[in-house]
């Protein structure tokens, strides 16, 4: 726990950008946010290793500052240089419910000369039904502010539904558990279906993570499913990695 809040203050956190498609287009439209601790020692930690830690010690909420910071950085970057792209990013309850959290967020917006609508916040999971009420006014809140909110693995928790409903949500990111076998489970497939027309009937963009194969995208692209991300498309790249990969694909103009 003491190592990882120092690799947060010695800035030992950094970015994995996984790029998202639109699947009718196959142009890239930008990238979701993902986390690696460079440790001096041990090199490149995975989340799966230290994330839970962070939700235990109560370190989730700085490190969501962390990494915040660096993609408004590398969103800065990108919009200097004419790269039209948004970036995503997860951001867990207890962060939506921090002392402070919007005044906070105003301060580091203001570092940053970007363009908030290419902002994606991705609720990660469950704020709980009690705390429904105080969720909209600070979403409602951050929708003010020009950012796109998405309820991220949308299928697989016990509230999503009634979040869906009650909150002021701009997309759904559709969980990899059922993308990943569309094209080998038909009630993966029925259900990944249904959720890309729930999407559409309710004027939401849908989101699909983890595309394995070109089969998978083929029917997502059928199916109209707006946006895609996965291994078939590209695994996570460090920032420079992404700017080379970048470089061999249609950008959105």
């Amino acid at each position: 726990m003491g190592e990882l809040a120092q690799a947060i203050k010695q800035q030992h956190i950094c970015l994995a950008l996984q790029p998202k498609l639109s699947l009718a287009t196959g142009i890239v439209v930008g990238a979701e946010a993902l986390v690696r601790w460079e440790d001096p020692t041990r090199g490149t930690i995975y989340p799966d290793s230290f994330i839970p830690l962070a939700e235990k010690s109560g370190l989730m909420v700085p490190l969501t500052w962390c990494i915040l910071e660096l993609a408004f950085a590398q969103l800065a970057d990108w919009h200097a240089r004419g790269l039209p792209l948004s970036i995503a990013v997860n951001v867990p309850a207890a962060f939506i419910k921090a002392e402070n959290m919007l005044s906070m967020f105003d301060t580091l917006c203001g570092q940053y000369p970007i363009d908030m609508t290419k902002v994606t916040l991705e609720l990660t999971e469950s704020v709980g039904v009690e705390c429904l009420g105080y969720a909209r006014h600070i979403l409602d809140e951050l929708r003010k502010r020009g950012c796109k909110l998405a309820l991220d693995d949308f299928g697989t928790g016990y509230s999503s539904l009634t979040q869906l409903y009650r909150l002021p949500f701009d997309e759904l990111k559709l969980d990899r558990s059922f993308v990943s076998f569309i094209d080998s489970e038909p009630n993966a497939q029925a259900i990944t279906l249904s959720i890309v027309e729930l999407g559409a009937r309710l004027g939401m963009s849908v989101v699909a993570e983890g595309i394995e194969n070109a089969e998978q995208q083929t029917l997502l692209t059928k199916a109209k499913c707006p946006v895609g991300q996965g291994y078939f498309i590209s695994r996570p790249l460090a920032p420079t990695q992404f700017e080379k990969w970048l470089g061999h694909q249609t950008m959105v103009a």
